[in-house]
């Protein structure tokens, strides 16, 4: 009897329509699981993208720190290098730049006084000189053109006597 019943359903149009209908929804149910699970699955992909792209990132900045920190330390290295070439510190190396530099001063000074002395004492030398051969020659030249002659003395009356 059963296979006559079954018979009965799969010839009747109903039975077969809701047989259909019940096949499609399970169809539909499935393609919709199947696409919530892909969604989950994309889903599931992109916070796993994003993951790696934070720790791709930290892994970056922790590159560039090790990278600055070990720039740092080299600088530091050569400048303990520098300082360990003068024995006595920087500052002692700078005093005596300043020394250099204040003794060239110091010499073209006193050149420059060494210079204005010969020539002052050139010029009062010239000076000298001058005045004094003027002079003896102003002074014979005063008593020629003086109408004096020795021996003769004028009188204050105006006649002349001779000695």
């Amino acid at each position: 009897m059963s296979d006559s019943s079954n018979e009965n359903n799969r010839e009747d149009p109903a039975v077969r329509a809701a047989q259909i209908d019940k096949d499609s929804e399970l169809k539909a149910s499935q393609t919709a699981a199947g696409q919530r699970q892909q969604d989950e699955i994309a889903g599931d992909a992109a916070v796993s993208r994003a993951a790696h792209r934070d720790v791709a990132e930290l892994v970056a900045r922790n590159e560039a720190y090790n990278r600055h920190m070990l720039e740092t330390a080299q600088k530091n290295a050569k400048i303990a290098a520098e300082k360990a070439k003068f024995p006595f510190g920087e500052s002692s190396m700078l005093h005596e730049e300043l020394a250099a530099e204040r003794k060239t001063p110091s010499s073209v000074t006193f050149g420059l006084a060494i210079v204005s002395l010969l020539v002052l004492i050139g010029l009062i030398a010239g000076g000298l000189w001058y005045f004094s051969a003027h002079n003896s020659a102003n002074s014979t030249a005063v008593g020629i053109t003086s109408g004096v002659t020795p021996g003769i003395i004028s009188s204050p009356s105006g006649a002349i006597v001779s000695e």
